[in-house]
Protein backbone atom coordinates (compact mmCIF):
# COMPACT_ATOMS: atom_id res chain seq x y z
CA UNK A 1 0.00 0.00 0.00
CA UNK A 2 1.38 3.37 -1.02
CA UNK A 3 2.09 6.24 1.52
CA UNK A 4 -0.77 8.62 1.95
CA UNK A 5 0.14 12.47 0.29
CA UNK A 6 -1.70 15.10 1.63
CA UNK A 7 -1.69 18.83 0.08
CA UNK A 8 -2.47 21.24 2.44
CA UNK A 9 -3.36 24.92 1.44
CA UNK A 10 -3.11 27.59 4.07
CA UNK A 11 -4.88 31.53 4.16
CA UNK A 12 -1.78 33.26 3.41
CA UNK A 13 -2.98 36.74 5.47
CA UNK A 14 -0.60 35.01 8.57
CA UNK A 15 1.92 32.52 8.09
CA UNK A 16 1.82 29.06 9.11
CA UNK A 17 2.00 28.72 12.45
CA UNK A 18 1.26 32.56 13.23
CA UNK A 19 3.01 34.35 14.65
CA UNK A 20 0.36 36.67 16.86
CA UNK A 21 -3.05 36.30 14.85
CA UNK A 22 -4.55 34.02 12.88
CA UNK A 23 -6.81 31.05 13.95
CA UNK A 24 -6.74 29.30 10.50
CA UNK A 25 -2.89 29.15 9.87
CA UNK A 26 -2.95 27.51 13.55
CA UNK A 27 -5.36 24.90 12.70
CA UNK A 28 -3.80 24.68 9.69
CA UNK A 29 -0.35 24.00 11.52
CA UNK A 30 -1.62 21.48 14.18
CA UNK A 31 -3.14 19.51 11.40
CA UNK A 32 0.16 19.61 8.91
CA UNK A 33 2.23 18.92 12.04
CA UNK A 34 0.01 16.24 13.30
CA UNK A 35 -0.65 14.51 10.04
CA UNK A 36 3.40 14.59 9.66
CA UNK A 37 4.08 12.90 12.92
CA UNK A 38 2.18 10.35 11.89
CA UNK A 39 3.49 9.54 8.78
CA UNK A 40 1.47 11.05 6.36
CA UNK A 41 3.61 12.58 3.43
CA UNK A 42 1.76 15.98 4.03
CA UNK A 43 2.70 19.35 1.67
CA UNK A 44 2.26 22.61 2.87
CA UNK A 45 0.71 25.64 0.58
CA UNK A 46 1.85 28.66 2.43
CA UNK A 47 3.69 32.12 2.44
CA UNK A 48 7.13 31.23 2.49
CA UNK A 49 8.41 32.10 5.84
CA UNK A 50 6.15 29.12 7.18
CA UNK A 51 7.78 26.38 9.46
CA UNK A 52 6.30 22.86 8.97
CA UNK A 53 8.13 19.68 9.53
CA UNK A 54 6.42 18.90 6.70
CA UNK A 55 7.47 19.79 2.53
CA UNK A 56 6.60 23.64 2.39
CA UNK A 57 6.00 25.16 -0.61
CA UNK A 58 5.53 28.82 -0.89
CA UNK A 59 3.10 30.21 -2.88
CA UNK A 60 3.72 33.95 -1.95
CA UNK A 61 7.16 35.67 -0.43
CA UNK A 62 5.10 37.10 2.64
CA UNK A 63 1.93 37.06 4.73
CA UNK A 64 -0.65 39.87 3.07
CA UNK A 65 -1.59 41.06 6.68
CA UNK A 66 1.81 41.75 7.64
CA UNK A 67 3.28 43.76 4.80
CA UNK A 68 0.67 46.24 3.42
CA UNK A 69 3.74 46.72 0.60
CA UNK A 70 3.54 43.44 -0.75
CA UNK A 71 3.33 43.57 -4.50
CA UNK A 72 0.47 41.63 -5.80
CA UNK A 73 0.64 42.29 -9.61
CA UNK A 74 1.66 38.61 -10.07
CA UNK A 75 -1.51 37.76 -8.42
CA UNK A 76 -3.93 35.61 -10.02
CA UNK A 77 -6.03 37.46 -12.59
CA UNK A 78 -4.68 40.59 -11.27
CA UNK A 79 -6.96 40.57 -8.55
CA UNK A 80 -4.69 41.35 -5.45
CA UNK A 81 -3.05 39.33 -2.08
CA UNK A 82 -6.10 37.36 -1.63
CA UNK A 83 -5.67 35.70 -5.41
CA UNK A 84 -2.97 34.10 -3.66
CA UNK A 85 -4.78 31.42 -2.09
CA UNK A 86 -5.91 31.25 -5.41
CA UNK A 87 -2.77 30.68 -6.91
CA UNK A 88 -1.83 28.25 -4.24
CA UNK A 89 -4.81 25.56 -5.05
CA UNK A 90 -3.50 25.96 -8.69
CA UNK A 91 -0.14 24.90 -7.48
CA UNK A 92 -1.45 22.31 -5.63
CA UNK A 93 -2.91 20.78 -9.03
CA UNK A 94 0.44 18.94 -8.94
CA UNK A 95 1.88 16.18 -12.00
CA UNK A 96 -0.05 12.94 -12.14
CA UNK A 97 -2.69 14.13 -9.31
CA UNK A 98 0.55 13.24 -7.00
CA UNK A 99 -1.67 13.98 -3.74
CA UNK A 100 -4.60 11.57 -2.34
CA UNK A 101 -6.24 14.30 -0.89
CA UNK A 102 -6.09 18.29 -1.04
CA UNK A 103 -7.13 20.29 2.24
CA UNK A 104 -8.21 23.95 1.59
CA UNK A 105 -8.07 26.25 5.04
CA UNK A 106 -9.26 29.14 2.63
CA UNK A 107 -12.22 30.85 2.06
CA UNK A 108 -13.76 28.99 -2.00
Amino acid sequence: MSRLRIAMLAPISWRVPPRHYGPWEWVTSLLTEGLVARGVDVTLFATEDSQTIGKLHSICPRPYSEDQDLDCAWSVGGLGCPAYTMAGSITAQLPNRSRNILHFMTKV
